[in-house]
């Protein structure tokens, strides 16, 4: 999976499908054993084990454009170069199964097929076998959020793979917060909402799905 580490920044950035996990109004008590946010964050990060090193990638940033400026500045892709042996571990391959199971069309109901769910299952189990998600538990157990894994699996479903209207005005269940964030998906014919994973945008660039104009601007 691409950058386990913002696990914990997903699950609390999200909240609000569930309204549970970061609510501070409904917060238990911290006790005074339980790390800082701060260490706990540090602590993923060093424990992220399967990440993409700096020397794994190589991008090629070519022309700069703006938000307003759709004009193709870029000949050729933004990946020159992505070291594909780091991604055959279970957690890229699981993620990756997971790319191809949605309609990105807004207002189409989504469905979940038992291949799929079966897929959904692989995926939580690949990323809960991890050290990253072993620390993270021990923060919510001690937090008071979960008693065991069984209870973050059941967090992590409703986060990230269940289904709901992505209109606050619709009953059509036409996303999930892994579609949103990390597949992507069409906010209008000509703009797409979401797509935060630079794992999907690599596969569909590499696929000839996807056409690189250039960059807006360099993160340090």
């Amino acid at each position: 999976m691409n950058r386990i580490r913002g696990v914990f920044i997903v699950i609390c950035g999200m909240s609000h499908l569930t309204g549970a996990l970061c609510d501070r109004p409904s917060e238990p008590q911290v006790r005074q054993s339980c790390l800082s946010l701060a260490q706990v964050s540090k602590d993923l990060w060093d424990n992220d084990v399967n990440r993409i090193a700096t020397g794994d990638i190589t991008l090629n940033y070519q022309g700069q454009v703006s938000t307003s400026n759709r004009t193709d500045q870029s000949s050729h892709k933004l990946f020159s170069h992505v070291n594909e042996n780091k991604l055959s571990g279970p957690t890229y391959q699981t993620f990756l199964s997971l790319l191809d199971n949605y309609v990105p069309d807004k207002g189409v109901k989504e469905s979940l097929t038992s291949s799929e769910s079966s897929e959904n299952t692989a995926f939580l189990n690949a990323i809960l076998n991890t050290r990253v998600m072993n620390v993270l538990l021990n923060y919510l157990q001690c937090r008071g959020f979960v008693n065991n894994q069984a209870d973050l699996r059941s967090v992590l479903t409703k986060l990230w793979l269940d289904f709901y209207p992505r209109s606050g005005t619709s009953t059509v269940n036409d996303t999930s917060g892994f579609e949103h964030v990390l597949a992507g998906e069409y906010k209008s014919s000509t703009e797409v909402n979401g797509f935060h994973s630079w794992l999907s945008f690599y596969q569909k660039e590499k696929a000839g799905q996807l056409n690189y104009y250039g960059y807006v601007s360099k993160g340090e």
